[in-house]
Protein backbone atom coordinates (compact mmCIF):
# COMPACT_ATOMS: atom_id res chain seq x y z
CA UNK A 1 0.00 0.00 0.00
CA UNK A 2 2.83 2.41 0.86
CA UNK A 3 4.43 1.71 -2.50
CA UNK A 4 1.21 2.69 -4.31
CA UNK A 5 1.02 5.95 -2.34
CA UNK A 6 4.70 6.64 -3.08
CA UNK A 7 4.13 6.01 -6.80
CA UNK A 8 1.09 8.31 -6.83
CA UNK A 9 3.09 10.93 -4.97
CA UNK A 10 5.94 10.67 -7.52
CA UNK A 11 3.47 11.04 -10.40
CA UNK A 12 1.96 14.06 -8.68
CA UNK A 13 5.44 15.60 -8.27
CA UNK A 14 6.22 14.93 -11.96
CA UNK A 15 2.96 16.61 -13.02
CA UNK A 16 3.83 19.64 -10.89
CA UNK A 17 7.30 19.78 -12.41
CA UNK A 18 5.93 19.40 -15.95
CA UNK A 19 3.33 22.10 -15.28
CA UNK A 20 6.02 24.33 -13.77
CA UNK A 21 8.29 23.75 -16.79
CA UNK A 22 5.41 24.64 -19.11
CA UNK A 23 4.82 27.90 -17.23
CA UNK A 24 8.50 28.84 -17.38
CA UNK A 25 8.69 27.94 -21.06
CA UNK A 26 5.63 30.07 -21.86
CA UNK A 27 7.16 32.99 -19.94
CA UNK A 28 10.48 32.62 -21.76
CA UNK A 29 8.79 32.32 -25.14
CA UNK A 30 6.35 35.18 -24.77
CA UNK A 31 8.05 37.66 -22.45
CA UNK A 32 7.99 41.41 -22.92
CA UNK A 33 11.34 41.66 -24.70
CA UNK A 34 13.26 39.85 -27.39
CA UNK A 35 15.33 37.06 -25.84
CA UNK A 36 18.24 35.18 -27.37
CA UNK A 37 20.76 32.74 -25.91
CA UNK A 38 24.09 32.85 -27.73
CA UNK A 39 27.52 31.22 -27.45
CA UNK A 40 30.40 33.64 -26.85
CA UNK A 41 33.07 31.94 -28.96
CA UNK A 42 31.30 32.31 -32.32
CA UNK A 43 28.04 34.14 -31.39
CA UNK A 44 25.87 31.26 -32.58
CA UNK A 45 22.24 31.75 -31.53
CA UNK A 46 20.75 28.75 -29.70
CA UNK A 47 17.33 30.03 -28.62
CA UNK A 48 14.98 32.91 -29.42
CA UNK A 49 11.53 33.73 -28.10
CA UNK A 50 8.32 34.79 -29.83
CA UNK A 51 9.13 38.52 -29.58
CA UNK A 52 12.43 37.87 -31.37
CA UNK A 53 10.47 36.12 -34.09
CA UNK A 54 7.98 38.99 -34.32
CA UNK A 55 10.56 41.80 -34.59
CA UNK A 56 13.46 40.10 -36.37
CA UNK A 57 11.72 37.27 -38.21
CA UNK A 58 13.92 34.38 -37.05
CA UNK A 59 12.39 31.33 -35.39
CA UNK A 60 13.99 28.53 -33.40
CA UNK A 61 13.55 26.34 -36.50
CA UNK A 62 15.64 28.85 -38.51
CA UNK A 63 18.38 28.56 -35.91
CA UNK A 64 18.62 24.79 -36.06
CA UNK A 65 18.22 24.56 -39.84
CA UNK A 66 20.36 27.49 -40.96
CA UNK A 67 22.78 28.02 -38.08
CA UNK A 68 22.08 31.73 -37.58
CA UNK A 69 24.80 33.71 -35.81
CA UNK A 70 24.27 36.98 -33.96
CA UNK A 71 26.88 38.58 -36.24
CA UNK A 72 24.43 37.98 -39.13
CA UNK A 73 22.16 40.58 -37.52
CA UNK A 74 24.52 43.56 -37.40
CA UNK A 75 27.40 45.28 -39.19
CA UNK A 76 30.98 44.28 -38.28
CA UNK A 77 31.80 47.63 -36.64
CA UNK A 78 29.42 46.72 -33.78
CA UNK A 79 31.24 43.48 -32.91
CA UNK A 80 33.89 45.15 -30.75
CA UNK A 81 31.14 46.96 -28.81
CA UNK A 82 29.30 43.67 -28.17
CA UNK A 83 32.45 41.87 -26.98
CA UNK A 84 33.28 44.79 -24.70
CA UNK A 85 29.74 44.63 -23.28
CA UNK A 86 30.19 40.89 -22.63
CA UNK A 87 33.46 41.49 -20.77
CA UNK A 88 31.89 44.25 -18.71
CA UNK A 89 28.83 42.26 -17.64
CA UNK A 90 30.97 39.23 -16.83
CA UNK A 91 32.98 41.30 -14.35
CA UNK A 92 30.16 43.40 -12.87
CA UNK A 93 26.64 42.43 -11.89
CA UNK A 94 25.71 46.12 -11.91
CA UNK A 95 26.66 46.37 -15.60
CA UNK A 96 23.95 43.83 -16.46
CA UNK A 97 21.28 46.46 -15.89
CA UNK A 98 22.87 48.78 -18.47
CA UNK A 99 21.99 48.61 -22.12
CA UNK A 100 23.80 49.39 -25.34
CA UNK A 101 21.96 50.33 -28.53
CA UNK A 102 22.63 48.24 -31.63
CA UNK A 103 21.38 48.54 -35.18
CA UNK A 104 20.04 45.04 -35.99
CA UNK A 105 18.86 43.65 -39.32
CA UNK A 106 15.72 41.57 -39.48
CA UNK A 107 15.32 38.55 -41.75
CA UNK A 108 14.20 40.83 -44.60
CA UNK A 109 17.24 43.14 -44.24
CA UNK A 110 15.41 46.05 -42.59
CA UNK A 111 17.53 47.78 -39.92
CA UNK A 112 16.16 49.02 -36.59
CA UNK A 113 17.61 50.13 -33.25
CA UNK A 114 17.38 47.86 -30.21
CA UNK A 115 18.38 48.32 -26.58
CA UNK A 116 20.43 45.25 -25.68
CA UNK A 117 21.02 43.96 -22.15
CA UNK A 118 23.39 41.04 -21.65
CA UNK A 119 24.35 38.69 -18.84
CA UNK A 120 26.22 35.39 -18.64
CA UNK A 121 23.93 32.38 -18.79
CA UNK A 122 24.59 29.50 -16.45
CA UNK A 123 25.85 26.51 -18.32
CA UNK A 124 26.30 23.53 -16.04
CA UNK A 125 27.52 21.06 -18.64
CA UNK A 126 29.84 23.45 -20.56
CA UNK A 127 29.21 21.45 -23.76
CA UNK A 128 28.45 24.56 -25.81
CA UNK A 129 31.02 26.84 -24.16
CA UNK A 130 30.32 30.16 -22.46
CA UNK A 131 26.78 31.35 -23.15
CA UNK A 132 25.07 34.74 -22.82
CA UNK A 133 21.44 35.66 -22.23
CA UNK A 134 20.45 38.69 -24.31
CA UNK A 135 17.33 40.73 -23.75
CA UNK A 136 16.47 43.36 -26.33
CA UNK A 137 13.80 46.01 -26.62
CA UNK A 138 13.06 47.91 -29.82
CA UNK A 139 13.84 51.61 -29.76
CA UNK A 140 10.44 53.08 -30.55
CA UNK A 141 11.50 56.69 -30.08
CA UNK A 142 11.73 59.09 -32.97
CA UNK A 143 15.21 60.36 -32.07
CA UNK A 144 17.51 60.76 -35.05
CA UNK A 145 20.59 60.55 -32.87
CA UNK A 146 21.59 57.15 -31.39
CA UNK A 147 22.31 57.06 -27.67
CA UNK A 148 24.29 54.41 -25.83
CA UNK A 149 22.53 54.83 -22.49
CA UNK A 150 19.92 56.81 -20.64
CA UNK A 151 22.74 58.88 -19.10
CA UNK A 152 23.94 60.11 -22.48
CA UNK A 153 20.39 60.94 -23.53
CA UNK A 154 19.91 62.95 -20.31
CA UNK A 155 23.22 64.77 -20.84
CA UNK A 156 22.18 65.58 -24.39
CA UNK A 157 18.83 66.92 -23.22
CA UNK A 158 20.51 69.06 -20.56
CA UNK A 159 22.82 70.58 -23.18
CA UNK A 160 19.96 71.03 -25.62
Amino acid sequence: MNQINATEKNKSEEKKLTFSDAIFKSIAMGGSGLVAIIRTSDLKIFFVNDQFKYYLGYTNEDLTGNGIYFTDLFENYQLARLLYQFNTVRESIEARSRYVIYQLKNKNGKIASFYLYACPATNDNDINGEMYHLTMHPDLSKWDMPFTSFNTRELFLEQF
